[in-house]
């Protein structure tokens, strides 16, 4: 690395550090946080619906982190991650990554359902698919798993992927594109999501270690039982727990044992503190019941009341550890004749089939103590735990029955202490980074370079519309239904003629270029903003039309080429496509190569007539660099901690910086190592606890260190050199000498200004400068600069 990047690596740090919290556990690995750059906390609409209409929702909404689905019909559902449609191109900047199934193989959901899902009566299902390039190889790529029990209320629904067992298609392995959720099948029903991970298990920072006798860590927002839980996390064999499954944030935990099923399996004692204690829903014989202050309070309306208790079908009762069963229980009469307490057991949820003998009962607040382990039917796993308080042909109607509490404990008279830790257990949120460049758009535009403007759509861009079946056209500054400012070719298709099945609407944005055609070898990311007016809730939006395409072709007399079809998502939105991987349709061993004279985009394919707003449009070269490449990181933690960022090709490590806090960081990639050619980059960004590795989205072209500076970039330096020279009167145009090649760097375009003893460079995309004798110092990024010097009017 030479002197003047090392100074102005130097120049870019800073120093401040900051400090983690008294129990601090690393986020775990997460795929939509580590691999979609965005995790599915509910944030934004992109954490649940690329596509509405693909969901059987009539509505969906986002709002303080907690996403809303309203059903259609009685199959409401919805995907983490939509599958890429059959026979469709995904643009080079989605989010759309296939899931890797061997190192993220479980699934933790928080999910709200309302009162009316019985628990017994009603299942949720996984839907996982692996893609397909055909409509029947899509069709059939479908798996499913066995159906599994939803409740009512808020929980925390946990799947080990790995081991799940499937009713259709093939386990949860390999590569796989899409993940759906089916919260309550046969339900037309509202429901919410409050956060879903699909984590795996490597590494070991998100373990906590529980203290001696504890075997169980119960799981909280707050330290009030009374309103929930999170649910309980087991220890392993050395007395760990992985808190991999919950998103960052503050818990509130307490180490247990498991003495108590309900607090052990649970996470939330059956101490009344909720009606999710029960199953509300198919609690029968009582009226007025109600749930309040740790007391279920109800009058008989009959010879046979009941209620069920919340036994998770996930976490079955394991008979041969818990037996002993205590009720305490308030009667406010017992009838003169025989009656007494039941307690009831079976396999299935919500099934009672066996009852224990007998017990008799008083007035007043008792506690029955029942060893189930006595009866020959107590065993194997229990899904269903009824207890009927007041049962006979003689207990009459209007008793007043006060269930204060059931334990189901390993030892008899067993009573666990909850007591939450004093200080918060905080889940450390990896950092987020934001590559600004180098970028799709970073390196040289076609359009600046060759043609002489950008197609920026500020009243010119499109080439010869009106051979594109456009019935109208114009050039707007702003989307009026979006509420967007800015330059836009807007245009309305022709209907599709008589036995066509769409308009084939097109937009040419290069038309018979024959003087300066593109150079289809430097040129390869084509980039351009498009909105399509749609209804996002109707599925037939997709299956008609919401699909656009690009051409190309070299000459007059080339066939050209069209390629396969680009899924609208609905609102602008920027394509970005690299020509060198274009899929076609129909297939063709043809690839972006030589010179090219015609590129048109073909906005949808409706069979009516249409509009569309196409915005900024380019077609740039990989970023190249003869010894740094210039980064430009937007960098965020959500716990505010200092990171270290590396720069990485391969293993060889070209940049790097510690103590940085959140916000924009800029750093000078070195080349040196490099050879020349392309290179693929990567940035690994570090807090201390969590680490995140981002591939940047294009790769870099090391050039020669000779290759002489480009005629565009040349005129995009003499701009920048234009404006610091108005914002400086120093470096006025009276002591400025004739443009200088050689000012401190081999190849570079540099300004010297021998009046002041100053100078101006320009190399590898980046700007640079001396003042006197003293030492090289950083400028900015050209394209920033370039930009404040384009708004000044330079």
């Amino acid at each position: 690395m030479s002197r003047w990047v090392r100074t102005v690596v130097a120049a870019l740090a800073c120093v401040s550090m900051g400090a983690l919290h008294a129990a601090t556990v690393a986020e775990g690995d997460d795929h939509a946080a580590v691999t979609l750059l965005d995790a599915w906390d509910m944030g934004n609409t992109e954490d649940v619906f690329p596509l509405l209409w693909a969901h059987n929702l009539a509505s969906a909404s986002v709002s303080g982190g907690v996403m809303t689905g309203v059903s259609r019909d009685t199959d409401p559902h919805f995907w983490l991650q939509f599958p890429r449609i059959a026979s469709s191109i995904l643009p080079a900047n989605t989010r759309q990554k296939p899931i890797d199934a061997g190192r993220y193989n479980r699934l933790a959901v928080r999910m709200w359902l309302p009162d009316t899902v019985v628990p017994g009566t009603r299942t949720g299902r996984l839907v996982w698919h692996r893609g397909g390039d055909t409509v029947e190889t899509f069709d059939a790529a479908y798996s499913e798993s066995n159906l599994f029990a939803v409740y009512p209320g808020w929980h925390v629904y946990h799947f080990d992927l790995s081991g799940l067992p499937v009713s259709a298609g093939t386990p949860w392995s390999g590569a796989i594109e899409g993940l759906r959720i089916d919260p309550c099948l046969a339900c037309a029903v509202t429901f919410k999501v409050d956060w879903a991970r699909l984590y795996g298990m490597r590494g070991s920072g998100h373990q906590l270690t529980l203290g001696s006798g504890a075997s169980r860590l119960v799981v909280d927002t707050d330290a009030n039982p009374s309103n929930g839980t999170l649910g309980t996390l087991a220890a392993d064999g050395g007395g760990k727990v992985s808190l991999a499954a919950f998103p960052p944030g503050s818990y509130r935990v307490a180490a247990i044992t498991d003495g108590d099923y309900a607090l052990a399996e649970r996470g939330d004692a059956w101490d009344m503190n909720a009606q999710t204690d029960m199953l509300w829903g198919v609690m029968a014989g009582f009226s007025n019941a109600t749930v309040a202050d740790h007391q279920f309070s109800g009058r008989t309306a009959g010879s046979d009341p009941y209620v069920l208790l919340d036994v998770p079908a996930r976490k079955p009762i394991d008979a041969t550890k818990y037996r002993y069963l205590a009720i305490d229980m308030t009667l406010g009469s017992v009838p003169a004749l025989e009656s007494g307490l039941l307690a009831w057991w079976g396999a299935e949820t919500a099934t009672p089939q066996h009852p224990t003998d007998f017990v008799p009962v008083r007035a007043g607040r008792q506690t029955y103590r029942i060893d189930l382990g006595a009866s020959p039917n107590w065993r194997g796993m229990v899904k269903a735990l009824r207890i009927d308080p007041l049962n006979g042909p003689n207990a009459g109607s209007g008793v007043q029955v006060v269930l204060h509490s059931v334990r189901l404990t390993t030892a008899p008279g067993w009573v666990e202490p909850l007591n939450f830790d004093l200080q918060p257990l905080v889940v450390n949120a990896r950092p987020t980074v934001r590559i600004v460049s180098p970028d799709f758009d970073t390196g040289e535009d076609y359009a600046e370079a060759e043609l002489g403007a950008g197609w920026s759509m500020a009243g010119r861009g499109v080439a010869q519309p009106q051979f594109g079946n456009l019935s109208g056209w114009e050039y707007t500054s702003g989307i009026p239904d979006l509420g967007v400012v800015g330059n836009f070719f807007h245009a309305t298709s022709n209907p599709a003629s008589n036995g066509q099945t769409e308009g084939d609407p097109h937009a040419f944005l290069l038309y018979q270029q024959n003087t300066s055609p593109i150079a289809a070898d430097t040129y390869r990311w084509l980039g351009f903003d498009l909105h399509v007016p749609m209804d996002a809730t109707q599925q037939s939006e997709l299956t008609t039309g919401a699909m656009a395409r690009v051409a190309w072709k070299h000459n007059d007399t080339d066939p050209g080429v069209t390629s396969d079809d680009i899924v609208l998502m609905p609102g602008l939105n920027t394509y970005w496509l690299d020509m060198k991987a274009l899929r076609y349709e129909p297939a063709s061993p043809r690839v972006w190569s030589g010179n090219v004279s015609y590129l048109r985009i073909d906005p949808f394919e409706f069979t009516e007539s249409r509009h569309f707003y196409l915005g900024r449009s380019r077609l740039t070269a990989p970023p190249t660099g003869r010894y740094v490449v210039p980064v430009t990181l937007d960098l965020a933690d959500a716990d505010n901690d200092t990171m270290t960022v590396e720069i990485f090709s391969g293993t060889t490590l070209l940049a790097s910086q510690t103590g940085l806090s959140p916000g924009r960081v800029q750093l000078l990639a070195g080349l040196g190592a490099l050879a020349v050619g392309e290179h693929a980059l990567t940035t690994r960004i570090s807090d201390g606890l969590n680490v995140q590795e981002i591939n940047f989205p294009v790769p870099v072209r090391k050039l020669a260190a000779g290759t002489p500076v480009s005629a565009w970039e040349r005129q995009a330096l003499d701009r920048v050199f234009n404006w610091a020279e108005a914002q400086l009167p120093m470096l006025s145009p009276a002591t400025t000498s004739t443009v200088q090649h050689n000012c401190v760097v081999p190849a570079s375009y540099a300004r010297r200004y021998v009046g002041v003893n100053a100078c101006l460079m320009g190399v590898d995309g980046v700007v640079v400068y001396t003042l006197g004798d003293g030492p090289l110092r950083f400028a900015g990024p050209l394209k920033e600069l370039l930009a404040v010097a384009g708004a000044a009017g330079f």
